[in-house]
């Protein structure tokens, strides 16, 4: 990156990509393989790529692996309520 920015006891990891014209604030940490596209404030933690909040992060990546039974979850509550939107339309005519 050029021209960027970085504060005093910033803590950046391995592989960080860092986008031009940053200003990373001081304190900040940055978690191993981010991507930053665009200034981080004082005093933040961040990681992943795009850049989120560190605790965001953990649990978006926490659910990755969980991805196909949530998403067959959903489509089965889906058709559940699909069927009860039926059944009450027939029941409570508008």
């Amino acid at each position: 990156s050029g021209s960027c920015t970085v504060g005093k006891g910033v803590l950046i990891g391995g592989q960080v990509g860092i986008s031009d014209h940053v200003n990373i604030g001081d304190g900040v940490m940055i978690g191993s393989q981010s991507g930053i596209p665009k200034s981080i404030p004082a005093g933040q933690v961040v990681s992943g790529s795009p850049m989120l909040p560190h605790r965001v992060w953990l649990r978006s990546t926490s659910l990755t692996g969980r991805l196909p039974e949530l998403n067959d979850r959903l489509r089965a509550l889906e058709k559940k309520m699909k069927t009860l939107e039926k059944v009450l339309e027939k029941e409570l005519p508008a």
